[in-house]
């Protein structure tokens, strides 16, 4: 049996910050090895329970995370940006199962630490048929396409609470429990990665677990934080506004391909989530305006995969697309008018430095009756005892002047 690993970082042990998750952050190097000791039990799992191949796809952020030199070296690794199944890149029908760790609970969820679906900058949350829709979920419907079922969620207690919500059968590991969304009681990460192995290696030895698939006709609805961004989207073929800021998406699974590959390459790197799964091209529209895109960028196209029934990849993929461009726009604007201020700013600088210079500087003008030229000021003394010499070297000096003045008059008579 063949088994695929998916691996995000958020519902690692150890992380609750965006500080840990972020290639800046301050503890992002030490929770990278967090995230590769719980990938690591899982592969560890994987072959206990007598797996013949482990494939591992680095699912968060810039996709590049895991350390690899520390990583098992029984498990082969996809590893980089631009993938046409994002999270879930790799996974075909040969495999048997999957396995989720590091996720995390959908947006809004109450307790769930850096709670978020897919652009936590842009996306308030996701509906599948009328119900919220995390990543585990839109994730376990990309894989039941292919009939591979997920075994194993690794994550906070809030995401293995709405794991089982959506697949009772699954094994679920809590690595930690949230108390808001960046307060949590971890886990030693040891600790973690020890329970990851063995929930992972009963789960595949019990083989109670089944494809999770989502009947057609699929409608994928999007509540989205901006209204610009809404309206971008309601220019998508097939996609239709049910409010300011909200776009909704009706699919019957039509086989084709997929634009996933297209929007992917488009996903915003200063987005702090993971990219939408690979899925459907909504229309042929669609895929003609995702092509058109690509070449105007300049872009390589995207791969032609399977498409699967969990269509909200078609469509957060050409979302994707649209809003990265909206975004890119919104911020070279932005950085258009930042130069400007600046120059202006630069220009009043001078102008003041130089008004400061000239109220500095006197300029001489001609005068009648004496010499041009700047005029002389007397130095005012502040300190006591100089200004005391100065009086006893006038007295001085008027005693001098006088005496010379009495001589002078004797010297006369």
């Amino acid at each position: 049996m063949k088994v695929f690993v998916s691996v995000d970082m958020e519902g690692v042990s150890g992380v609750t910050d965006p500080e840990d998750v972020l290639p800046n952050g301050s503890e992002y190097q030490t929770c990278r090895r967090y995230m590769t000791g719980d990938a690591n039990g899982a592969i560890g799992g994987s072959y206990d329970a007598g797996a013949e191949a482990v494939l591992v796809n680095d699912s968060h952020w810039i996709m590049r995370n895991l350390l690899l030199h520390d990583l098992d070296k029984r498990a082969k690794v996809i590893k980089g940006f631009h993938k046409p199944l994002c999270m879930l890149q790799g996974l075909d029908s040969s495999f048997g199962a999957a396995v989720f760790v590091g996720y995390h609970s959908c947006a809004g969820t109450e307790g769930g630490v850096l709670n978020h679906t897919m652009l936590g900058k842009e996306v308030q949350n996701i509906y599948l048929n009328g119900e919220a829709a995390g990543e585990t979920r839109l994730n376990a419907g990309l894989a039941g396409s292919y009939g591979v079922p997920v075994a194993l969620v690794a994550g906070d207690v809030a995401v293995c609470e709405e794991a089982k919500r959506v697949l009772p059968w699954v094994e679920t590991v809590a690595v930690k429990d949230g108390i808001d969304k960046y307060a949590a009681v971890c886990k030693h990460p040891e600790v973690a990665a020890a329970e990851i192995r063995n929930a992972t290696a009963r789960a595949l030895k019990n083989k109670g677990f089944q494809p999770y698939v989502v009947k057609p006709p699929i409608t994928i609805g999007i509540e989205w934080n901006s209204t610009t961004t809404a309206q971008t989207c309601g220019l998508i073929p097939g996609v239709k506004m049910t409010s300011s800021r909200s776009t909704e998406y009706t699919t019957n699974g039509v086989t084709g391909r997929t634009a996933a590959g297209s929007g992917s390459q488009y996903r915003q790197r200063d987005l702090s989530v993971d990219c939408p799964a690979g899925g459907d091209s909504a229309t042929k529209e669609g895929q003609s305006m995702a092509r058109r895109t690509t070449k105007r960028r300049g872009r390589k196209r995207g791969t032609p995969t399977q498409s699967v029934n969990g269509s909200a990849a078609g469509l957060l993929s050409q979302v994707s697309a649209l809003v990265t461009e909206n975004l890119k726009l919104a911020r070279e604007n932005k950085e258009l008018h930042s130069a400007l201020d600046g120059i202006s700013q630069t220009v009043q600088r001078v102008g003041s430095a130089v008004a400061r210079s000239t109220r500095r500087i006197r300029i001489p003008s001609p005068s009648i009756g004496r010499p041009s030229g700047r005029r002389r000021t007397r130095r005012r003394i502040t300190d006591p005892l100089a200004l005391e010499r100065r009086r006893a070297a006038l007295a001085k000096a008027r005693q001098v002047l006088a005496a010379k003045r009495a001589s002078a008059k004797r010297a006369s008579k």
